[in-house]
């Protein structure tokens, strides 16, 4: 309900009175009246003035720092941009760089992979050489002990050789001895003959008898000379076995030396492929773990890029959600905003209030999303208007809020509603809003009408938010039950003018990060 006015006070007071005091009353409250509206009037525009002056004074500064801070941003985006695209490159080269450690990495296994079979290999066929050298070793040393034992057996009949040979020698010497016996007895026996000789003259007698005791030791002399001869020819037989003896010896003895230099080269050449052998199988081991060191560290090195291409995907995922922080904060999105403004009669003394609500809600908006839409109703005047189109925002939306002539009539809301409605309704997937700007008050209107518009606003999940301007007759904190039934239906705020900056920024933000989250 309206606060009762002073006019309507005056026109009580001259009911009440006689017909005179009631006409003489009514002209001096009249000219009372008139005197203080216009003061009160001038004084009020005079404030106002000076408050919507310094207002869009701080406006303009605040529209200058946000200016500033979106070139700022927009410097920082592109940068953002910039960095993000140089990560990626960084990116890309470590992803190259790990395919082709990975490759590398991969021929390396393959290399040691294939090295140790050729080992395993190796390893194996030089098992088997040793296998096969020690078994002909074996076969060697059995060889060398036959050889030995054929030598010692040589040896053994060299001293039976050599004991005959002594026998032999022996026996020659008896032999001899024999020999030099029967010599020596020829000789006496000579002497003996010789004196018989001599005494033949004298014993010719004798010598008859005695010449069968002569010829008896001349056969026995014969058969001692032959018995010589055979000692002899056994000696000489037994020499020539001797020699052939030790020729056979020497043979043997050559042999065998000959066998054992043949074995001792054969060994010392077993023992230069034993050791040829061990260098390669070294040689191998030290290969083996020269490429099991190079795996370990092209192991570790590509752990190092795997830890450091982490830490890069970290970067590049804190700058990525840097950079769609920033781009939530600036990035346009669609979105359609209907904005009702209140031109009746009651919004005469706050006219300036409302046009700088008006403007200030443009600015909050474009600086909020760049690519928002505006419609703009204006209700309350003696004609009713048709809505603007939906339009980016412009300069030539800014002159729209020019609305001082066309003031005088009665709010509808209604006619307000319904035509957002009409607007958003259209707009299929962007954020829808409406924001009311008014002095709050909302007399004269179709309740049944407005709940029913407020209802389909719910059922779109379309909220309208209001801004009040009241004069200086009203409470700031008060305005008509029916507005702020507007706002609570549709799910909406109430703001005043000392509020509704900080609260249009946070609803604007709000719908900006409702926004991207369902996206």
């Amino acid at each position: 309900m309206d606060s009762p006015t002073p006019k309507q006070d005056a026109l009580k007071a001259t009911s009440m009175t006689s017909p005179l005091a009631q006409s003489e009353h009514s002209r001096h409250a009249a000219t009372t009246s008139s005197t203080r509206a216009s003061t009160c009037g001038q004084l009020m525009a005079d404030v106002q003035h000076d408050r919507a002056h310094s207002k869009e004074k701080a406006f303009n500064m605040h529209r200058i720092q946000l200016a500033e801070q979106l070139s700022n941003e927009s410097k920082l985006h592109k940068a953002l941009e910039a960095r993000a695209t140089l990560l990626q490159d960084e990116l890309a080269s470590l992803r190259s760089s790990n395919e082709a450690l990975e490759a590398e990495c991969a021929r390396l296994n393959g290399q040691i992979d294939e090295a140790a079979q050729q080992l395993g290999v190796q390893i194996t066929e030089a098992g088997r050489r040793d296998e096969a050298m020690v078994e002909r070793v074996s076969d060697l040393e059995a060889k060398l002990d036959e050889a030995a034992n054929t030598l010692e057996q040589s040896l053994l009949d060299r001293e039976e050789l050599q004991k005959d040979y002594d026998e032999a020698v022996k026996a020659r010497d008896q032999q001899a001895d024999k020999a030099k016996q029967p010599d020596h007895e020829l000789q006496m026996a000579r002497i003996k003959i010789h004196d018989l000789h001599t005494a033949y003259v004298r014993l010719h007698e004798e010598h008859v008898d005695d010449e069968k005791h002569q010829k008896k030791q001349l056969d026995t002399i014969k058969c001692l000379d032959a018995e010589a001869k055979n000692n002899k020819r056994a000696m000489n037989k037994a020499l020539g076995n001797l020699a052939g003896a030790k020729f056979t010896i020497s043979n043997m003895e050559q042999w065998h030396e000959s066998r054992e230099r043949d074995l001792q080269q054969r060994l010392a050449l077993k023992g230069d492929e034993a050791k040829k052998l061990k260098g390669e199988i070294n040689t191998l081991r030290a290969a083996c773990a020269d490429a099991v060191s190079k795996k370990e560290a092209a192991q570790m090195e590509l752990r190092k890029l795997a830890e450091a291409q982490d830490g890069s995907l970290a970067e590049s995922r804190m700058l990525q959600q840097s950079l769609y922080e920033l781009q939530v904060s600036i990035k346009p999105f669609p979105q359609v905003m209907v904005i009702g403004v209140d031109v009746s009669g009651s919004t005469i003394p706050v006219i300036h209030g409302i046009k700088q609500a008006y403007r200030d809600v443009l600015h909050m908006a474009k600086s909020n999303n760049s690519g928002v839409k505006v419609a703009v109703v204006i209700h309350g005047s003696h004609k009713r208007h048709d809505p603007s189109p939906v339009q980016t925002i412009s300069d030539a939306t800014f002159r729209m809020g020019d609305f001082t002539e066309i003031t005088g009539g009665v709010e509808d809301y209604v006619y307000c509603l319904e035509q957002a409605h009409e607007i958003l309704r259209m707009y299929v997937g962007s954020k829808k809003l409406i924001i009311l700007i008014g002095d709050g008050n909302a007399c004269c209107l179709n309740t049944t009408a407005l709940f029913a518009i407020c209802e389909k606003l719910r059922s779109a999940q379309i909220s309208a938010h209001s801004i009040v301007i009241p004069d200086g007759s009203w409470f700031e904190s008060i305005c008509d039950p029916t507005i702020r039934d507007i706002s609570q239906v549709t799910g909406g705020r109430i703001e005043y003018k000392d509020t509704y900056l900080s609260a249009l920024d946070e609803i604007l933000r709000l719908e900006r990060e409702q926004h991207f989250k369902a996206s």
